[in-house]
């Protein structure tokens, strides 16, 4: 294990750690982490340091409990092993299964890749699929989604797109190959019933058409993008939306209302020299390069059944949105950017694009906007602290039109892995649990908090 143990927080003897269920008002659970007396590990103990030890059907419990450092909320680091573990990114909105116990784990090493399956209540992992030997082509758990309430999960890769059955009684499914291609997927995500997985699909081309840095060679998910809608049962893909001039790599469907889909679009000529000016908090020139764009807005809602894309704007004049989510009730769109009068803002829009609450923060630390799922509550892992996953209740003004914010717990990432160090926060359906990725030093965990 190497370093790995390095990352690992403090093992917890479990009359420690029961004396600390009061705190959680949780009368009818046993253990604070919510395992009931009948309810623990079934795992066999074996043992898989790397990747290249582990094979479909494994079942695996490397986790260790701990205390968040910010709140004393009972936690779960559920892997500490391979040098890379992360779960589904914050804006799609599946990660949890619908009964909130288990989540899907992308993880990769230098002698391949695989899928877990995970209890984050016991903390046990079933290994869905394995990919052998080093490759960009590979699993990771941006492009991992759970579907159809948790019995099937989503697993791309830059080619292909895979059906793993949770319950393991189907066999892997490959549902599309665009290895032949010039093509590369982006992150899926499933609809409402659980028949579709919505994908997009970019060409990996040389900029289209307009200037940028010099040698500058954009490799990925840059251009002619499409949305492809892909019957789970037959593998059929539908283009139901496509864009020849700006690259798409994510798409979120609404959780209430299955024909809205929010979709972020990208200027391939922009989009890369804007992120680095903005990097170096060079504000007016990242606004500058954004108003140089044809693409007068990054967030959409696409309507499947009429075919409209509308646009949502913020209120302030720099209208780039850095990430976006719906609201647990699929009435609002999350979303923040950086402000033009410096710092950055945050702000809440119905679906048809009207501004219901923005403010401004002046300091900005980089992070991702998330959504609670059991009420109207924008979750934040950065933005207005590095390190402290904070719920931000818009709805709940003070006199000065502040929103009261709430400690969820600590995520501790060092963001030192581009994505799977990100802490791309998740709460779970019945709002008991908040997951997210941790990095330290080059290595990267999935953590889980139990914030009700």
């Amino acid at each position: 294990m190497g370093n790995h143990n390095q990352n690992m927080p403090a093992r917890m003897g479990r009359r420690h750690f029961m004396g600390q269920a009061g705190l959680l008002g949780s009368a009818m659970l046993l253990s604070p982490l919510g395992a009931s007396a009948q309810e623990v590990s079934r795992c066999t103990g074996e043992d898989a340091a790397t990747t290249q030890d582990l094979s479909v059907g494994m079942c695996l419990n490397e986790s260790v409990e701990f205390l968040d450092e910010a709140t004393a909320r009972p936690s779960r680091q559920l892997t500490s092993r391979r040098k890379i573990n992360y779960q589904p990114t914050y804006h799609i909105r599946q990660c949890f299964s619908a009964d909130s116990r288990h989540l899907p784990i992308g993880s990769y090493d230098d002698q391949g890749s695989c899928v877990f399956w995970a209890n984050v209540v016991t903390g046990d992992m079933t290994v869905l699929s394995v990919m052998r030997g080093a490759s960009d082509e590979r699993y990771t758990g941006n492009l991992t989604a759970t579907i159809a309430g948790g019995r099937m999960v989503a697993a791309a890769t830059r080619k292909t797109l895979r059906i793993l059955d949770t319950s393991l009684l189907e066999k892997e499914r490959v549902l599309l190959d665009e290895t032949d291609s010039n093509r590369l997927f982006g992150a899926p995500a499933g609809s409402l019933d659980g028949k579709t997985v919505f994908i997009p699909v970019n060409e990996e081309v040389q900029q289209v058409g307009r200037p940028a840095d010099p040698g500058h060679r954009v490799t990925a998910n840059m251009a002619n993008s499409a949305l492809l809608a892909v019957d789970v049962a037959s593998g059929r893909p539908t283009e139901v939306f496509s864009d020849p001039l700006f690259a798409n790599n994510s798409v979120t469907p609404n959780p209430v209302y299955p024909d809205l889909l929010l979709l972020d679009r990208d200027d391939p000529g922009v989009f890369v020299r804007l992120m680095k000016e903005a990097q170096f908090a060079r504000y007016d020139e990242a606004q500058k390069i954004w108003e140089s764009s044809p693409l007068s807005s990054r967030t959409c809602v696409l309507d499947l059944k009429s075919g409209k894309l509308t646009e949502i704007h913020p209120r302030n004049a720099f209208g780039f949105a850095v990430h976006s989510t719906w609201s647990a009730d699929g009435q609002f769109i999350y979303h923040h950017g950086w402000a033009a009068e410096g710092g950055h803002w945050i702000g809440v829009t119905t679906a048809a694009g009207e501004v219901v609450f923005e403010r401004v923060y002046p300091k900005f630390f980089y992070g991702h906007i998330a959504s609670h799922q059991t009420m109207n509550v924008i979750v934040v892992d950065g933005l207005i602290s590095p390190d402290l996953v904070i719920g931000l209740h818009f709805e709940d003004l003070d006199a000065t039109g502040s929103p009261r914010l709430e400690i969820l717990a600590r995520h501790n990432s060092d963001w030192s892995v581009p994505q799977a160090s990100h802490p791309h926060c998740h709460v779970s359906p019945d709002g008991r649990w908040l997951s997210y990725n941790r990095g330290k030093d080059g290595h990267t965990d999935v953590c889980v908090t139990r914030i009700a």
